[in-house]
């Protein structure tokens, strides 16, 4: 019996070795490939850091230097600088002051600045992050630059204008407006009412359903040429969770679902957004991929249903409302296959250049230990529990990220790299490679 499981053994590992030497002679070609552009992208993060390490310690000279070598110049040249200081200042406040306008066509008009009001029964904090963070990216007219910290300013507008009318010449204004230049937007009807349907859509993204955003123009004079745009936003009714169901066809993929709902999310009273819905679709596909079905994704939950027929609100007048979140599986079954760790391989002084052409195999516990010469530089027992994945395990995915952030975090090698594949001879197993590259 004995001999009959060791020929049985031996014809699966002859399977394996065959089916195994054409991909390890194309990995080895991409692994060399691979280090090769590795050394190029470290030569030259060596040449910048001993760049930025000269530049550093000339910095540092300059700035204990500098007040003594400033005090040092004679008078003349201190109070030419001084001077000059001045001016530059006096030509900022003069550019601010100039009439843009006459750079400008019939009907046109510089977007000074984009203001939002909000309505709606928010409180101070979100009413903030609407105003500052959700809204101003969608604007697609961006408003002038603010001036000393005080107030929008026409400079680099005005410097953008002139830059242009010499655009072919040399000399020290002709520098200046080119290095104090800002484009300008130009109001366009059509731009700003796209810039509030993108705002009405990312508000209804947020769980703002029944919003509305419009806009209002001033323009302010013809001798100033300038705009401001008022976007008027009325949020409506907040939409939140009131109940969520998580249904799907297969009794054992629904057990696990049930199971992962108990850490949901969806909550009652969370918003109805899209990026609360995303982060608990992402919770769930870790939580399969922690359990064995390493090959479930995201595209497997389908688009929320969310029944608004029901009108219902809760205490703080905000919309109630059920949703179902369904798990649709594919037919293809390989799709939905459980998966087990198989064989563990652990190379703690792999070299690219070498490959696997390993001559030493020690085992420890359930994993492979694979040198070149026997040397594995760590204690053994050391790196096996640096591993927190066993052969036999059910495949988990957070064991895999956990292990990586165990052994990098020890600083004793430079590379780590922890490979998975499908036993080509167990198709319910993912055999993985563990490669580490020592410092």
């Amino acid at each position: 019996m004995k001999s009959e499981n060791l020929i049985v053994k031996s014809r699966k590992a002859k399977c394996q070795l065959q089916m195994a030497k054409p991909k390890l002679q194309e990995a080895k070609t991409k692994s060399q490939n691979v280090l090769s552009n590795i050394q190029k992208g470290k030569n030259k993060i060596q040449e910048a850091l001993r760049s930025m390490q000269n530049y550093k310690i000339k910095l540092n000279f300059v700035s204990r230097k500098l007040p003594f070598a400033y005090c040092s110049l004679p008078f003349v040249s201190r109070t030419l600088h001084f001077a000059f200081c001045i001016l530059l200042f006096a030509f900022c406040l003069l550019a601010n002051s100039c009439n843009i306008n006459r750079f400008l066509k019939n009907d046109e008009y510089v977007v000074r600045s984009n203001k939002f009001v909000l309505k709606g029964d928010i409180s101070r904090k979100e009413s903030a992050n609407i105003k500052k963070t959700l809204l101003p990216p969608l604007s697609r007219q961006k408003e002038l630059p603010v001036f000393l910290g005080l107030t929008k300013s026409k400079v680099g507008a005005w410097n953008y204008f002139k830059s242009i009318s010499v655009e072919n010449k040399k000399g020290v204004l002709p520098s200046i407006y080119r290095t104090f230049s800002s484009k300008p937007n130009i109001f366009d009807e059509k731009l700003t009412q796209i810039s509030a349907d993108n705002m009405k859509q990312a508000l209804i993204n947020a769980g703002y359903r029944d919003n509305k955003v419009t806009f209002d123009k001033l323009f302010i004079g013809k001798n100033k040429g300038l705009a401001d745009v008022t976007y008027n936003v009325d949020l409506g009714t907040l939409y939140v969770f009131d109940t969520v169901s998580y249904l799907c066809a297969d009794s054992v993929y629904l057990s696990i679902l049930k199971k992962a709902q108990e850490n949901s999310l969806l909550q009652r009273g969370t918003a109805l957004s899209s990026s609360n819905y995303e982060k608990e679709k992402a919770r769930i596909v870790d939580y399969f991929n922690s359990k064995g079905y390493a090959r479930f994704a995201p595209n497997f939950i389908v688009p929320l249903d969310a029944d608004t027929s029901i009108v219902k609100f809760n205490e703080k007048n905000q919309r109630l409302i059920d949703a179902t979140l369904t798990v649709v599986l594919p037919d293809d079954s390989t799709q939905l296959r459980k998966f087990y760790v198989g064989d563990v391989s652990v190379f703690p002084n792999y070299d690219i250049n070498k490959g696997e052409t390993i001559k030493f195999d020690t085992v420890i516990g359930t994993n492979i230990i694979r040198t070149y010469d026997g040397n594995i530089g760590l204690k053994a027992s050391l790196l096996n529990d640096l591993i927190t994945f066993k052969s036999g395990e059910i495949f988990n995915k957070t064991a895999i990220t956990k292990t990586y952030k165990k052994i990098t975090g020890i600083g004793v090698y430079k590379f780590v790299n922890v490979a998975s594949k499908i036993d080509e001879c167990d198709s319910n197993a993912v055999a993985l490679n563990i490669y580490l590259t020592p410092n």
